[in-house]
């Protein structure tokens, strides 16, 4: 934190959005503005779609976007598709959750264990 890292990405977006394509994920919405004002991005923000519907649109586009961790954890396969066809940048600012816990019923585990997994010696899901 406070080692210039936003800063540094902002120089480099600038020095590259006519030539590269970016998808800023910050955690904070403060900073999803931050990054839109400082380096003339877009970000979802309709009143008549979802975000996940204008992000797409504004990626359909070719738009340099930022937006927030809480949006990018809702993104789809269309999603990732065109941030793969498109050829999107992708700068993720701070770390973000790729694995959290879940609370499960009783019901909820013996359904996994009967159809998707097979419980191991220790204790420990192995995925079929």
């Amino acid at each position: 934190m406070g080692r210039g890292k936003s800063s540094a990405a902002i120089r480099y977006m600038n020095e590259h959005k006519r030539d590269k394509r970016f998808l800023y994920i910050t955690p904070f919405l403060s900073e999803v503005e931050r990054i839109c004002e400082a380096c003339d991005f877009d970000q979802p923000d309709s009143d008549h779609l979802t975000k996940s519907a204008e992000l797409k649109n504004h990626m359909r586009h070719g738009d340099n976007v930022a937006a927030s961790h809480a949006l990018f954890y809702l993104m789809d396969d269309e999603a990732l598709e065109l941030s793969r066809s498109m050829n999107y940048s992708l700068i993720i600012d701070e770390s973000i959750d790729v694995v959290s816990r879940v609370q499960t019923s009783q019901h909820d585990k013996r359904i996994i264990e009967q159809s998707l997994a097979t419980v191991g010696e220790d204790g420990m899901l192995e995925w079929t």
